[in-house]
Protein backbone atom coordinates (compact mmCIF):
# COMPACT_ATOMS: atom_id res chain seq x y z
CA UNK A 1 0.00 0.00 0.00
CA UNK A 2 2.81 2.42 0.83
CA UNK A 3 4.36 1.72 -2.59
CA UNK A 4 1.06 2.72 -4.25
CA UNK A 5 0.87 5.92 -2.16
CA UNK A 6 4.45 6.82 -3.03
CA UNK A 7 3.81 6.25 -6.74
CA UNK A 8 0.59 8.27 -6.63
CA UNK A 9 2.27 11.11 -4.74
CA UNK A 10 5.18 11.18 -7.20
CA UNK A 11 2.70 11.31 -10.11
CA UNK A 12 0.81 14.22 -8.54
CA UNK A 13 4.01 16.15 -7.85
CA UNK A 14 5.20 15.62 -11.44
CA UNK A 15 1.84 16.61 -12.95
CA UNK A 16 1.25 19.54 -10.56
CA UNK A 17 3.06 22.18 -12.63
CA UNK A 18 1.15 21.09 -15.74
CA UNK A 19 -2.19 21.55 -14.00
CA UNK A 20 -1.42 24.51 -11.73
CA UNK A 21 0.43 26.77 -14.19
CA UNK A 22 -2.09 28.46 -16.46
CA UNK A 23 -0.79 30.30 -19.50
CA UNK A 24 -0.21 34.02 -18.96
CA UNK A 25 -3.34 36.05 -19.55
CA UNK A 26 -3.33 39.79 -19.15
CA UNK A 27 -3.04 43.26 -20.61
CA UNK A 28 0.21 44.47 -22.12
CA UNK A 29 1.33 47.74 -23.66
CA UNK A 30 4.10 48.49 -26.16
CA UNK A 31 6.81 50.54 -24.40
CA UNK A 32 8.59 51.41 -27.64
CA UNK A 33 10.72 48.28 -27.82
CA UNK A 34 8.80 45.41 -26.20
CA UNK A 35 5.38 44.29 -24.95
CA UNK A 36 5.30 44.62 -21.15
CA UNK A 37 2.59 43.85 -18.58
CA UNK A 38 3.45 46.51 -15.97
CA UNK A 39 3.67 50.27 -16.32
CA UNK A 40 6.62 51.75 -14.41
CA UNK A 41 5.78 53.65 -11.21
CA UNK A 42 4.35 57.06 -12.11
CA UNK A 43 3.82 56.06 -15.75
CA UNK A 44 0.42 55.44 -17.29
CA UNK A 45 -1.20 54.61 -20.60
CA UNK A 46 -3.54 57.55 -21.15
CA UNK A 47 -6.75 57.26 -23.13
CA UNK A 48 -8.00 60.64 -24.37
CA UNK A 49 -10.96 61.97 -26.34
CA UNK A 50 -14.28 63.75 -26.02
CA UNK A 51 -17.18 62.60 -23.82
CA UNK A 52 -20.62 63.80 -22.80
CA UNK A 53 -23.12 63.25 -20.03
CA UNK A 54 -26.59 64.56 -19.29
CA UNK A 55 -26.91 65.40 -15.61
CA UNK A 56 -30.42 66.15 -14.34
CA UNK A 57 -31.37 67.16 -17.87
CA UNK A 58 -28.33 69.42 -18.43
CA UNK A 59 -25.74 68.46 -21.07
CA UNK A 60 -22.14 68.34 -19.84
CA UNK A 61 -19.89 67.89 -22.90
CA UNK A 62 -16.13 67.55 -22.30
CA UNK A 63 -13.92 68.04 -25.33
CA UNK A 64 -11.01 66.39 -23.51
CA UNK A 65 -11.43 63.49 -21.11
CA UNK A 66 -8.23 61.70 -20.12
CA UNK A 67 -8.29 58.33 -18.38
CA UNK A 68 -5.03 57.14 -16.77
CA UNK A 69 -4.64 53.37 -17.03
CA UNK A 70 -2.11 51.49 -14.94
CA UNK A 71 -1.01 47.92 -15.66
CA UNK A 72 0.33 45.69 -12.90
CA UNK A 73 1.28 42.15 -13.90
CA UNK A 74 -1.29 42.20 -16.72
CA UNK A 75 -4.17 43.62 -14.67
CA UNK A 76 -5.45 46.98 -15.93
CA UNK A 77 -7.22 49.69 -13.93
CA UNK A 78 -8.21 53.31 -14.46
CA UNK A 79 -6.49 55.05 -11.54
CA UNK A 80 -7.29 58.67 -12.39
CA UNK A 81 -9.34 60.74 -14.84
CA UNK A 82 -9.44 64.43 -15.83
CA UNK A 83 -12.23 66.23 -17.68
CA UNK A 84 -11.74 69.60 -19.41
CA UNK A 85 -12.94 71.58 -22.41
CA UNK A 86 -15.91 73.90 -22.42
CA UNK A 87 -17.61 75.96 -19.72
CA UNK A 88 -19.94 73.12 -18.71
CA UNK A 89 -17.02 70.72 -18.17
CA UNK A 90 -13.83 72.44 -16.98
CA UNK A 91 -13.69 72.47 -13.17
CA UNK A 92 -17.09 70.77 -13.02
CA UNK A 93 -16.41 67.01 -13.30
CA UNK A 94 -14.43 64.89 -10.81
CA UNK A 95 -13.74 61.15 -11.01
CA UNK A 96 -14.20 59.38 -7.65
CA UNK A 97 -14.11 55.88 -6.14
CA UNK A 98 -10.93 55.02 -8.04
CA UNK A 99 -9.46 52.71 -9.17
CA UNK A 100 -11.90 51.34 -11.74
CA UNK A 101 -10.94 47.87 -12.96
CA UNK A 102 -10.79 46.97 -16.64
CA UNK A 103 -12.20 43.57 -17.58
CA UNK A 104 -10.15 40.90 -19.29
CA UNK A 105 -10.00 41.20 -23.03
CA UNK A 106 -10.01 38.82 -25.95
CA UNK A 107 -6.87 36.68 -26.20
CA UNK A 108 -3.82 36.61 -28.39
CA UNK A 109 -4.07 37.97 -31.91
CA UNK A 110 -7.38 39.84 -31.50
CA UNK A 111 -7.54 43.27 -33.11
CA UNK A 112 -10.48 44.44 -30.97
CA UNK A 113 -12.06 43.49 -27.67
CA UNK A 114 -15.21 44.31 -25.75
CA UNK A 115 -14.31 45.54 -22.27
CA UNK A 116 -16.10 46.65 -19.13
CA UNK A 117 -14.80 49.26 -16.71
CA UNK A 118 -16.01 49.24 -13.11
CA UNK A 119 -18.74 46.98 -11.85
CA UNK A 120 -17.61 43.43 -11.12
CA UNK A 121 -13.98 44.24 -12.01
CA UNK A 122 -13.35 46.68 -9.15
CA UNK A 123 -14.97 49.79 -7.78
CA UNK A 124 -18.04 51.03 -9.63
CA UNK A 125 -17.50 54.28 -11.52
CA UNK A 126 -18.46 57.37 -9.54
CA UNK A 127 -18.43 60.91 -10.96
CA UNK A 128 -19.15 64.16 -9.11
CA UNK A 129 -20.63 67.17 -10.91
CA UNK A 130 -20.55 70.63 -9.30
CA UNK A 131 -23.24 72.12 -11.59
CA UNK A 132 -25.80 70.74 -11.30
CA UNK A 133 -24.68 69.39 -7.93
CA UNK A 134 -24.99 65.62 -8.37
CA UNK A 135 -22.94 62.49 -7.72
CA UNK A 136 -23.48 59.66 -10.16
CA UNK A 137 -22.73 56.30 -8.53
CA UNK A 138 -22.78 52.62 -9.39
CA UNK A 139 -21.38 53.20 -12.87
CA UNK A 140 -20.30 50.60 -15.37
CA UNK A 141 -18.84 51.53 -18.75
CA UNK A 142 -19.15 49.05 -21.61
CA UNK A 143 -17.01 49.66 -24.63
CA UNK A 144 -14.69 48.43 -27.30
CA UNK A 145 -10.91 48.66 -27.52
CA UNK A 146 -9.70 48.70 -31.10
CA UNK A 147 -6.37 48.62 -32.94
CA UNK A 148 -5.11 45.98 -30.51
CA UNK A 149 -2.08 43.77 -31.01
CA UNK A 150 -0.23 46.16 -33.33
CA UNK A 151 3.01 47.67 -31.99
CA UNK A 152 2.85 50.44 -34.62
CA UNK A 153 -0.70 51.70 -33.85
CA UNK A 154 -2.08 53.13 -30.62
CA UNK A 155 -5.24 51.50 -29.31
CA UNK A 156 -8.64 53.23 -29.55
CA UNK A 157 -11.65 53.18 -27.23
CA UNK A 158 -15.38 53.97 -27.40
CA UNK A 159 -17.89 53.47 -24.57
CA UNK A 160 -21.29 54.07 -23.03
CA UNK A 161 -21.87 54.08 -19.27
CA UNK A 162 -24.85 53.46 -17.04
CA UNK A 163 -25.26 54.48 -13.41
CA UNK A 164 -27.35 52.78 -10.70
CA UNK A 165 -29.65 52.83 -8.90
CA UNK A 166 -32.22 53.82 -11.46
CA UNK A 167 -33.35 56.40 -12.09
CA UNK A 168 -29.89 57.97 -12.04
CA UNK A 169 -29.46 61.71 -12.52
CA UNK A 170 -26.79 60.81 -15.11
CA UNK A 171 -27.86 59.63 -18.56
CA UNK A 172 -26.39 59.66 -22.06
CA UNK A 173 -22.88 59.11 -20.62
CA UNK A 174 -20.65 58.13 -23.53
CA UNK A 175 -17.69 58.90 -25.71
CA UNK A 176 -18.51 61.37 -28.47
CA UNK A 177 -15.37 60.58 -30.43
CA UNK A 178 -12.99 57.67 -30.61
CA UNK A 179 -10.65 58.03 -27.65
CA UNK A 180 -7.00 57.27 -28.40
CA UNK A 181 -4.52 55.54 -26.12
CA UNK A 182 -0.98 56.87 -25.71
CA UNK A 183 0.42 53.41 -26.54
CA UNK A 184 -0.42 50.22 -28.40
CA UNK A 185 -2.27 47.64 -26.26
CA UNK A 186 -2.99 43.94 -26.43
CA UNK A 187 -4.47 41.20 -24.29
CA UNK A 188 -2.52 37.94 -24.14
Amino acid sequence: MSKLKATLLASLIAAGPLVASPAFAGWEYWNGSAWVDTTPTGTFVTITGSTTATVSGIAVPCSSATFYMQLISGTAAIVSANFTGGAACTGNVTAENLSWGVSPGVGSGATSSSVTIGGAYANPIQVRFNTPARVCTGGVAAGSLGNLNNSATNATFTFTAQFLPAPSPCTNVRSTSTLTASAPLRYM
